[in-house]
C-alpha cells in the first residue's frame, strides 16, 4: 500500500478521533508482517507517533511513517487478529480472522502470451482479492495492482504490464478480509484489512 502524506509531524497530543489505516498480512513464506499508519485530524491531519499500537497483543514499533513488526507475528489461516490502538483517551480496536491462502493455479510456470490471465482455487471466500506485480517485472517500473470480488477466481492482467525482455517473472494474489468498524473514536474512512498471500511459479511473460 503506498500512503502519499502532506501537512503532517508526529507532534505529541492529547485524544480525539484518529483516523487508521491497518494492514497485517501473511506472505507466501507463512510469514506474517504488520503496518499501521495513526493520524490526528483525518487523512490530511498530524501524523502520531506516540500511540501504543498492538497486534495480538505483540507491541509494534514507530518507523518512518507508521508502526511496524519486525519479526514474525506467528499468524496463521484461521486465527483472530486483533488490532489495539490507544493514544490518550482514544482507543482503537477491531478483530478479523486471517483469511486461508488463495492457491494460484495459473500461471503455472512456462511461457505466457500477453495478456496473463491468473487464476486461483480457495477453500472459502474472503471480502475481495488483491492481485499484484513487483515493480520488478513490469515495462513501467511501477506495482501493478488489480482487485477481484471475493467471489471470483479469476483475473486478467493487461497486455503491456510486463516487462516482456525478462525471462521470468511473478504475479501474487492475496485473499482480503476487511472492516471499517474500528470504534467510536476511529475517524470515517479508517480501515483495518488481513491478508493471506499466494506467490505464482515463475514464468516467462512473452510479447
Amino acid at each position: 500500500m503506498l500512503l502519499i502524506l502532506s501537512g503532517c509531524d508526529t507532534s505529541g497530543g492529547g485524544g480525539g478521533l484518529l483516523y487508521v489505516v491497518a494492514a497485517v498480512e501473511t506472505d507466501d513464506s507463512g510469514s506474517t508482517s504488520a503496518f499501521v499508519m495513526v493520524m490526528q485530524g483525518g487523512m490530511s491531519g498530524t501524523l502520531v507517533a506516540d500511540a501504543t499500537v498492538t497486534v495480538n497483543g505483540t507491541a509494534l514499533s514507530y518507523f518512518l511513517i507508521g508502526y511496524v513488526s519486525f519479526s514474525d507475528l506467528g499468524i496463521s489461516a484461521g486465527d483472530s487478529v486483533t488490532l489495539n490502538v490507544q493514544r490518550g483517551g482514544s482507543s482503537i480496536n477491531a478483530t478479523l480472522q486471517m483469511p486461508e491462502k488463495p492457491v494460484i493455479t495459473a500461471p503455472a510456470g512456462g511461457s505466457q502470451s500477453e495478456p496473463v490471465s491468473v487464476s486461483w482455487n480457495i477453500a472459502a471466500n474472503p471480502d475481495q482479492f488483491a492481485i499484484s506485480v513487483d515493480e520488478l517485472y513490469t515495462a513501467s517500473g511501477n506495482d501493478y495492482t488489480g482487485s477481484e470480488s471475493g467471489t471470483a477466481g479469476a483475473h486478467n492482467i493487461p497486455i503491456g504490464t510486463f516487462d516482456t525482455g525478462l525471462a521470468s517473472a511473478y504475479v501474487e494474489v492475496t485473499a482480503v478480509k476487511e472492516t471499517t468498524s474500528l470504534g467510536g473514536d476511529a475517524e470515517a474512512g479508517s480501515v483495518f484489512e488481513v491478508g493471506n498471500t499466494d506467490e505464482s511459479l515463475s514464468f516467462n511473460p512473452e510479447p
